[in-house]
């Protein structure tokens, strides 16, 4: 509200007398008032520059000369100064001139202060909000205009024209037609034509003044506009929102397709939830998809020790937007099992929203590696401290770091007394300077090898070699010393036995062929000679073998390659072992090569000679074997798989690779475990196949057969029996049949029987019906989804009256209550023109889809009609939002479409009882209206007119004696009467008005204040007589919307009911408050008060509830009744609150914009 102080008021007028009259009125409200007596003395006082004029009170007489008119239009045209014209005679030319001068009307000279005072305010404060809106309207950054309803521009601001390419002068030439490219003249009036009060918000394509095209987004509202009908639309540039939009799009799609194909488990949380996962995160928790994990807490998932840490780390990556650092924490899989993680977090925004991303290192088996290896190098240092031999460290300078306790044994000294000292004083002179080379050897090769001689008399064997850290830096010596002085006097008995073994050699059945380096026959033992035909070994003892090779190569099938190898093998002086040859006779030999070393010198080498002509045969017989069992298992159906006793694979055919999708490569490496891992992961009850896997294995000559069932759908029998040798088992062979085709023949038979019997259960359900038919379309609906093991599912009702379907009930909140579909429109409206079930296997690719599904995960939907002999009930509809839905069949489309017939039925017998009801209810209501109604006017209308008639007849028959007070009262209380029951007359005829629909409320946009200060006007007088005080508390910017007339009777019948049943000196305040889109009324008073169990009975129409007031005011009980009628006709709400000798308060709720909605 504009205050008054401060506000300069320019009165211009000749009429002395209202000049001095009006300027006293105008100071006395504040003002600051200038005078003037012409047009000209007007404008040289706005000219000033020491004030400024606030408003121009002007006398209509004044503006007829040419000057004076100039002078108005000046003042109007430069100073934007609002102007209201003073007008004496209120006729018809005077108001038409005001019209024509300045758009802010007249005041009329006659009129009282009060109306004077708030003209000039309501004047003052819409001119305040005038250069307001026209601050807003120009200073807008999106481009503002206003069209007529022929699509020209009336006005436009400065940012529209930069947007376009225009000047402010040739777009005022324009027609929206000129920029609009996405659509035709006619198709821009016939949008114009349907626009309403109601903004209206759609995005579209303007053509600039280039020729280039811009994207924008529309606001656009119908408004009146000094009595024109305009259009107010807001053009806002998305250009670069739309790119930015776009490439959001593109980068979060990107995002996804990283995280999905990450090999490192990668999830995405917001408000402690987990929102996103990639495959490897759902294997890492042990979840079978995704849904499993999604929506669920992350702390879940967390071990209790952590769960403090965990939550302090979301809560600080949450608020300061940090990246959390690496911690190693402990898991939970959905099992239940624990995993040992790094996990590392950081803030980002997903969907347009602040999330975490956390990535996770299963760190399980590392932890176990390193308690593993931790016991591995406890184990290792308890081995070596019971070790026999020496074990010893030295740093790097040669000093011993550890030795364990067999050195005191061996060397007699104390040990301990040699840490961190050299140990070659425990050696002799001579074994000092070899025990330093080795050292040096050590050092510069990485290991050495030594024999030295200890003071004591024993010999050791010192084997070393480096010591490095994980950098590869050398930190000091390994080594082992072993005690061999037994070995060095065994070695000198070895020489002695060496003859002894020679003998032996020759009863050896293999040939033994001694030759020296330069080839000449050393020895050869009886075995050799046997083989070749030699009567004696002395025969070719100290011969060249060069030349008995070229004399004995004719016994050999390869002649000339049997002497070139034996050249070749002895040139390479590298073992040869199994070197199988051929001879003429049909014989075969194996020959081993051994060449001999001493002291690294190259001494002569052995050749020795087998015949392996009978284990040949019998190698080419098992070969035969083999052959005609392979052939037996690939001719087979069936998968074959041999293991041994151990489970390690010995053999299998190409039929079982196939089937369980194992590559050959695998089992060609015969690593059980790693096929083991294939077959697993393929079954659904894994652990069920283990356990029996592992009996069978505890009783190797068990037999067993069982039915395995695939994750992908598939079924194997599985027979198993063991391989058996001479009665004992060696190993166990497995075949697997696949029998996929049988079971599924058969399980479809047991699903066909189970559906049957569902159905029936279901629909024998439907024959009780519930009295709440809202009851009944929920469990219908209930059914329907349990009948196809889907999550969600929903009933639009066929309306006869509009001809189009409303949801009546649905799982899912997309498709709320009261939704409504014409039909041809969406799925149900195809469904329900056709009467034609109808499958879509994913709606989010479906181009006649409903725009309240766009962006979401509905996939497979399945609707069918509801008919009923022949008339359409509605339709049934089961849907699915996941991306890994099963998609409906034909099956489920049939057993969809009987159960829908049934519930059509259950639903038309359940509208016949529920309408029947409604008009019991109606019959009630209908009968309780009349009884009041004549009680009133058999009552409450008639009996106050006797007293009103004794009255009449006194003032008649006896008016010449009664004095003037007499006859003053006795007027005073027949007009008191009269205006109750004028009063009582009036709210019967509006209630009967509202009973008969005749009463035609026009809602709008209402100030609430100035209507609670009109009806407090008109009760002024009634409550001045009970001495009450009536507080306005509404302020200013409090908005009803409703229909005046009807407004003011329930503001009337409520300020009025206080009065009535307050006392005397009380106080009665009318307050409100706005609450979103609904404005909350209340009317308190400081009255006597209502009990409790009358609150209940004062808004009924079947109860008569009627008291008197504190003055003995009478009342009919049906002023409370008819607020109610008229609030809640209007959408709203009425209660009331009491305590007995303290006061009530009435509260009514309303709309506060035209937008309604039911208020709970």
């Amino acid at each position: 509200m504009i205050g008054m102080r401060n506000q300069t008021i320019l009165l211009v007028d000749k009429k002395t007398l209202y000049v001095k009259e009006a300027i006293r009125v105008l100071r006395g409200a504040g003002f600051t008032t200038v005078h003037a007596s012409t047009c000209d003395q007007a404008l040289k006082e706005t000219q000033k520059q020491d004030r400024k004029i606030n408003l121009i009170l002007l006398d209509i007489n004044l503006c007829n000369g040419v000057n004076e008119t100039q002078a108005v239009q000046k003042i109007l045209n430069e100073y934007d100064i609002p102007l209201m014209l003073l007008i004496s005679d209120l006729d018809n030319e005077a108001i038409i001139n005001s019209n024509h001068i300045t758009s802010y009307g007249y005041i009329n000279k006659n009129s009282s202060e009060a109306i004077l005072i708030a003209s000039i305010k309501s004047t003052l404060k819409l001119h305040s909000e005038i250069l307001q809106n026209k601050l807003l309207f120009n200073s807008a950054a999106d481009g503002i205009h206003i069209l007529d309803t022929e699509g020209n521009v009336v006005q436009v601001t400065d940012s529209f024209c930069k947007m376009l390419g225009y000047t402010a002068e040739e777009m005022s030439k324009l027609n929206v037609a000129q920029w609009e490219a996405n659509r035709t003249q006619d198709e821009l009036k016939e949008i114009l034509k349907h626009q309403t009060k109601i903004v209206k918000i759609f995005n579209t394509k303007h053509r600039h003044r280039d020729g280039h095209l811009i994207d924008v987004e529309i606001s656009m509202i119908k408004v009146a506009l000094e009595s024109q009908t305009v259009f107010f639309a807001s053009a806002r540039d998305i250009t670069k929102r739309l790119q930015i939009e776009k490439s959001l799009k593109e980068s979060e799609e990107k995002y996804k397709r990283l995280v999905d194909f990450a090999p490192t488990p990668i999830m995405v949380h917001q408000d402690g939830r987990f929102v996103a996962v990639n495959q490897e995160t759902i294997e890492l928790f042990g979840a079978k998809n995704e849904s499993e994990l999604l929506g669920t807490l992350v702390i879940d998932r967390v071990h209790p020790d952590f769960v403090n840490t965990v939550k302090k780390r979301i809560n600080d990556i949450t608020i300061e937007g940090k990246r959390a650092p690496v911690l190693e924490e402990k898991l939970f899989r959905l099992d239940g099992t624990i995993i040992d993680a790094e996990v590392s977090a950081v803030p980002i925004s997903y969907k347009g929203r602040s999330a975490v991303q956390i990535v996770i290192r299963d760190i399980t088996e590392q932890n176990k590696a390193k308690r593993l290896l931790k016991e591995s190098e406890e184990r290792h240092r308890t081995f070596l401290e019971n070790l026999s031999d020496i074990a010893y460290e030295l740093d790097v300078n040669g000093n011993l770091t550890f030795v364990n306790k067999a050195a005191e044994l061996i060397t007699g000294e104390k040990v301990s007394e040699w840490m961190g000292k050299s140990f070659m004083p425990l050696l002799t002179e001579e074994s000092r300077q070899v025990a330093f080379l080795g050292v040096q050897r050590v050092l510069s090769t990485g290991h050495s090898e030594s024999e030295v001689n200890l003071i004591n008399g024993k010999v050791l064997l010192f084997r070393s070699e480096l010591k490095t850290d994980d950098s590869g830096k050398v930190i000091g010596i390994l080594g082992i010393g072993r005690d061999v002085t037994e070995r060095k006097k065994a070695e000198n008995a070895l020489r002695l036995a060496s003859s002894q073994r020679n003998a032996l050699m020759n009863n050896l059945d293999s040939g033994i062929l001694y030759e020296d380096e330069s080839r000449r026959v050393i020895y050869a033992n009886k075995g050799f000679c046997n083989l070749f035909g030699i009567s004696s070994p002395e025969l070719i003892i100290d011969s060249d073998c060069r030349i008995l090779s070229q004399q004995a190569k004719t016994a050999f099938v390869d002649q000339e390659d049997f002497v070139n190898k034996i050249e070749d093998i002895i040139t390479k002086q590298e073992i040869v072992k199994n070197e199988e040859i051929l001879l003429v006779d049909g014989r075969t030999l194996e020959r081993d090569y051994i060449p001999l070393f001493i002291d690294k010198v190259y001494r002569g080498h052995i050749w020795q000679y087998r015949d392996i002509s009978d284990r040949k045969r019998i190698e080419l017989e098992r070969i035969r074997n083999i052959s005609l069992l392979r052939a037996t298992l690939e001719s087979t159906a069936d998968g074959i798989l041999v293991v041994d006793n151990s489970g390690k694979i010995t053999d299998f055919n190409k039929r079982f690779a196939q089937m369980w999708n194992i590559p050959e490569s695998i089992l060609e490496l015969h690593d059980d475990e790693q096929a083991l891992d294939f077959v697993i992961n393929q079954l659904e009850d894994a652990d069920s196949f283990l356990q029996k896997v592992h009996k069978l294995y505890s009783n190797p000559k068990a037999e067993s057969f069982d039915l395995l069932k695939f994750k992908d759908g598939r079924y194997f029998e599985r027979f198993s029996r063991p391989q058996l040798l001479m009665d004992k088992p060696i190993g166990r062979v497995w075949s697997f049949r696949d029998v996929t085709d049988r079971m599924k023949s058969e399980i479809t038979k047991q699903e066909h029987i189970n559906e049957i019997t569902n159905l029936y259960e279901l629909t024998h359900d439907l024959a009780d019906i519930p009295d709440n038919l809202n009851t009944l379309l929920s469990n219908i609906v209930k059914r329907a989804t349990s009948l196809l093991h889907r999550t969600d599912g929903g009933m639009y009702l066929y309306d006869r009256d509009r001809g189009d379907l409303v949801v009546a009930t649905a799982t899912n909140p997309l498709k709320p209550v009261g939704f409504r579909v014409q039909l041809g429109e969406g799925m149900a409206g195809r469904v329900a023109l056709t009467r034609q079930p109808m499958i879509i296997d994913d709606y989010r690719s479906w181009s006649n889809g409903l725009p309240i599904y766009n962006g979401t995960v509905l996939t497979t939907v399945i609707e069918v009609p509801m008919l009923y002999q022949g008339e359409l009930i509605g339709v049934l509809a089961v849907e699915e939002f996941s991306e890994t839905a099963k998609k409906f069949t034909e099956n489920d489309m049939r057993l969809l479409t009987i159960f829908a017939g049934q519930a059509a039925g259950a639903v038309h017998t359940a509208r016949l009882l529920n309408d029947i009801q409604l008009k019991n209810d109606e019959l009630k209501i209908s009968n309780a209206t009349k009884d009041k109604f004549f009680s009133i006017i058999a009552h409450d209308l008639r009996s106050p007119f006797q007293g009103i008639l004794g009255v009449v007849e006194l003032l008649t028959n006896e008016i010449d004696s009664l004095s003037k007070s007499e006859i003053a009262n006795f007027s005073h209380k027949l007009r008191y009467s009269l205006t109750k029951q004028y009063e009582l007359l009036s709210d019967l005829l509006e209630w009967a008005r509202l009973q008969t629909g005749n009463i035609e409320a026009i809602p709008e946009i209402i100030p609430l204040s100035s209507q609670v200060e009109m009806v407090i006007d008109s009760l002024k007088l009634l409550a001045n007589q009970k001495d009450i005080t009536i507080e306005n508390a509404v302020d200013d910017e409090t908005e009803v919307y409703s229909d005046h007339e009807l407004l003011r009777i329930v503001l009337r019948n409520l300020i009025s009911n206080s009065i009535k049943f307050t006392k005397p000196g009380g106080l009665i305040s009318i307050s409100a408050k706005r609450k979103e889109i609904y404005s909350e009324v209340t009317i308190s008073d400081t009255g006597v008060g209502i009990a409790k169990e009358a609150l209940d009975k004062i808004f009924r129409i079947d109860v008569h509830y009627s008291t008197e007031g504190t003055a003995k005011e009478k009342g009919t009980g049906l002023g409370l009744i008819l607020c109610k009628e008229i609030i809640e006709r209007q959408k709203g709400k009425i209660w009331a609150e009491s305590n007995l000798n303290k006061g009530s308060k009435f509260t009514f709720v309303l709309p506060s914009t035209a937008k309604q909605e039911p208020i709970s």
